[in-house]
């Protein structure tokens, strides 16, 4: 199992017969399979796909009545309702052609949600008094940084200085400087530039220290 953008795939070795259970919150995240191309189209495999939104769960079983076994990977679509990492809970079976249980697992997939674009959102707290949180969100690979700096333009903290893998992030700043003091109360700038695979996104917003 593993997630490609905002879709996890289930790979299964042959077999003549599966079935996949998804279970999920739904006041955090919907789920859907989405519609793909068999590798090896055969009139004689049976499909079901079944959506049970109150019970928070879809269900997917595949068998073949024929020689050809159901190996290919199944996707299902995430639509996240929030930014943050959510646990999906994946049944899987399957069976050979006689009707015998050949393979079970029950496995915890951390979903993470993708981005479609690069943003800076503005943090909160905002006035804070002594910390506050910074949001931001990376759609692709990038080498990512941010930085304060105060109304003359000086660095004040490094907060972040490294790679990033596509997902949503939060860091907190303490109020204080690369030295570990406390900075002054007055007006601040957070500055994100990212330097992705596609593009480089810049992006500075302002915040104001109270004390």
């Amino acid at each position: 199992t593993e997630q490609i953008g905002n879709t996890i795939v289930v790979h299964s070795s042959p077999v003549s017969g599966k079935r996949i259970v998804v279970q999920y919150d739904s006041e955090r995240i919907t789920v859907c399979k989405k519609e793909t191309q068999l590798s090896k189209p055969s009139e004689m495999t049976f499909n079901l796909y079944a959506e049970c939104p109150d019970s928070e769960r879809v269900e997917f079983v595949s068998y073949s009545f024929d020689q050809n076994p159901v190996d290919d990977p199944v996707s299902f679509i995430i639509n996240s309702k929030e930014r943050y990492s959510v646990d999906v809970k994946i049944g899987y079976e399957g069976i050979n052609a006689d009707g015998e249980l050949v393979q079970s697992s029950v496995s915890i997939v951390r979903f993470k949600p993708v981005p479609d674009k690069y943003e800076l959102y503005p943090n909160y707290p905002n006035p804070f008094n002594s910390s506050t949180v910074i949001e931001y969100a990376i759609p692709e690979k990038s080498n990512v940084s941010v930085e304060i700096y105060d109304l003359r333009g000086y660095k004040v903290r490094s907060l972040v200085e490294s790679p990033h893998e596509a997902h949503y992030y939060r860091r907190l700043w303490d109020a204080k400087d690369d030295n570990g003091r406390l900075v002054a109360s007055g007006l601040y700038f957070m500055r994100i530039v990212a330097v992705g695979e596609s593009r480089t996104f810049t992006k500075t917003k302002k915040m104001v220290m109270i004390r």
